[in-house]
């Protein structure tokens, strides 16, 4: 670690306080409150054995599951220590009990997209488990085997003090002094949730990248007789991937070259299930976003008869990552909200067991 911060949030690997003769930035601005929004996270015989002092009430679980505790937002600050306070009571943070049960200090905002990414995971709604306590024990998991086999960096149970051939650096924790010195946590400090310009960013995308032609059945042809679905009607066809859901539709047609002449994506299908979250769930905000993308095309030098290539933007953002050489260069000016979502969006998904059948 080249980054003198002993507590910070797991999932990002973020710190909980902004001192403004470390960071050269301005603590107070909105971009950088979220990182002071933390809530601890554990299970109900946690929170009895790690509060330090006992004779003060114990919190009151609020996750609306019986088996996981999710605290109020509270602070951290500078000289806290291990601990962290609630209703007046400490608890020890970030240290088992004698039966391996922890408490986790957590960005709130780190916490609502781990819950997205859980939920978008988990191909049948569990009742057995719920989304907070499976993202607990698999935190508790990661925790347990990494100081079992001893490897990393104090709390960095997810390896977060890494770096990535690709994409760089994969937290504030892999940074080095110089760039510290030159500024480049900034865009790991900004807030992942609210992110403005998200609209403006994606117009330039779509402005930027040529039409679809969507010629697939001119320039597709099949190389053996059709079998199967293939021999279906097209109206039949169509008929049946009416109750498909958007991936598996696109699935369907990367099946072969005949279904991908006969199941037909136009750029209505592309552009629908971009704006509403579907086919691109980590940007949400997308939902009622779509006269400000068509006032922002009015606006454009495009000619009137453009078509916006919606499915070469689903493309493009599906894979969440800016790479540092080689960028296409419509990832220019991503913001930096958008980066640091897509970038914590990926350590939970990539670092997380989500085993159901482990943690049920």
């Amino acid at each position: 670690m080249n980054l003198d911060m002993s507590m910070f949030c797991v999932l990002c690997g973020s710190p909980f306080d902004l001192e403004p003769h470390i960071y050269n930035i301005d603590p107070d601005s909105e971009h950088f409150k979220w990182t002071y929004d933390v809530r601890l996270l554990c299970n109900p015989p946690a929170l009895c054995h790690l509060q330090i002092d006992p004779s003060g009430e114990i919190a009151k679980i609020d996750s609306g599951s019986s088996d996981v505790f999710l605290s109020e937002i509270t602070r951290w600050h500078m000289g806290d220590g291990d601990f962290f306070v609630l209703n007046n009571n400490h608890y020890l943070t970030l240290h088992n009990d004698q039966t391996g049960n922890l408490i986790f200090p957590l960005h709130d905002a780190c916490i609502q997209i781990a819950v997205k990414v859980i939920d978008l995971d988990r191909k049948v709604p569990s009742r057995s488990i719920s989304t907070l306590s499976l993202l607990y024990r698999s935190l508790c998991w990661k925790f347990h085997d990494r100081k079992f086999y001893d490897v990393g960096m104090g709390m960095d149970i997810l390896g977060l003090d890494s770096t990535c051939d690709e994409c760089g650096p994969n937290s504030m924790l892999a940074l080095s002094s110089v760039s510290m010195w030159s500024g480049d946590y900034e865009r790991y400090l900004t807030d992942p949730l609210k992110v403005p310009g998200i609209t403006t960013f994606l117009s330039s995308i779509l402005e930027t990248t040529p039409q679809d032609g969507n010629h697939s059945s001119q320039t597709l042809h099949a190389t053996r007789e059709p079998e199967g679905l293939e021999n279906l009607p097209n109206e039949l066809l169509d008929r049946i991937t009416d109750f498909l859901p958007p991936q598996s539709m696109i699935a369907l047609r990367r099946v072969s070259k005949t279904l991908a002449v006969k199941v037909r994506l136009d750029h209505r299908f592309w552009r629908n299930n971009v704006l509403d979250g579907t086919l691109l769930p980590h940007l949400w905000e997308l939902d009622g976003a779509g006269p400000e993308l068509e006032r922002l095309r009015g606006e454009s030098r495009l000619p009137n008869d453009y078509i916006w290539n919606w499915r070469s933007l689903a493309e493009l953002l599906s894979r969440r990552q800016f790479p540092i050489s080689r960028r296409d260069p419509r990832l220019e000016g991503v913001p930096d909200g958008y980066w640091n979502r897509c970038r914590i969006w990926n350590i939970v998904k990539e670092s997380l067991p989500f085993d159901h059948a482990r943690f049920a």
